[in-house]
């Protein structure tokens, strides 16, 4: 029952404003999607607010969805950029363990880089986790990134989660 609640606050202000200087959004920016048949939370923020042509960087930390604590996971992670309207994608992205500060591997933490948005528009976000069956499991979420021109320069100055 929390989580709907979470999931309906969080449809009802989808609309959310940047200016073009900012670099780490707010963390209601985070996007929760559930995963193996709901023991598995997948909380996905940007790092870094996706700008048109430039790199977007996106956390993903997967949970216990009873203790919501870090887990570890054993399924290899995959995230897509889609634009549907569009029919085509953005170049493949690569995905990194975070450390803390030792050099240690953080359970269930990973970073998304080369994520770029190369265009203004409705974008879906795809997070595959592949188990060593090779049975996939998907969910996603989309985002509608608006540009608005400053002279020769194009800047996202909206995050909408869809």
């Amino acid at each position: 029952m929390k989580h709907l609640v979470l999931l309906f606050l969080m449809s009802c202000c989808p609309l959310i404003a940047f200016s073009e200087m900012t670099m780490k959004p707010s963390p209601s920016l985070d996007h929760l999607m559930f995963f193996k048949n709901g023991t598995l939370i997948g909380e996905a923020s940007f790092e870094k607010v996706p700008i048109e042509m430039e790199e977007s960087l996106i956390r993903l930390v997967f949970k216990d969805s009873t203790s919501q604590l870090p887990v570890e996971i054993s399924d290899r992670v995959k995230v897509s950029l889609w634009m549907p309207e569009m029919n085509h994608g953005s170049a493949p992205t690569q995905i990194e363990r975070i450390l803390d500060e030792s050099g240690n591997i953080l359970p269930g933490h990973f970073l998304v880089r080369g994520a770029y948005f190369t265009m203004g528009g409705k974008w879906q976000v795809w997070f595959d986790l592949k188990d060593s069956d090779g049975k996939i499991e998907r969910k996603s979420f989309e985002v509608f990134i608006q540009i608005e021109n400053h002279g020769h320069q194009q800047h996202s100055i909206y995050l909408s989660f869809l």
